[in-house]
């Protein structure tokens, strides 16, 4: 069976994400200041896993790979620390950090 799930997300650079194998990522969002990932998954507890690798870009940050290709855009979440800043959320589906 699926369902669509919510996950928690640090602030950082990268992240590693273990999802089910065949995960949909849907929206990614930050809310009163925490970041959150929802994505339609398969609920079997033995459903294979697979990693999800996500990174975030604050703007005029350079990419961590000239492979443009290998990024998927999910998102933008937004952050209040004096002012607000906004990170790019995207998955890599070839890291070179792993």
């Amino acid at each position: 069976m699926k369902a669509i799930y919510k996950y928690q997300l640090p602030i950082q650079e990268t992240h590693i994400l273990e999802l089910p194998e065949g995960y949909e990522i849907i929206r990614v969002e930050a809310i009163d200041g925490l970041f959150f990932l929802w994505a339609i998954v398969n609920t079997n507890e033995n459903h294979p896993k697979t990693k999800c690798y996500l990174e975030f870009y604050k703007t005029g940050q350079p990419f961590k790979s000239e492979d443009l290709e290998s990024l998927s855009f999910l998102g933008t979440c937004k952050l209040f620390i004096g002012q607000e800043l906004c990170l790019y959320v995207f998955e890599n589906f070839k890291p070179l950090w792993t």
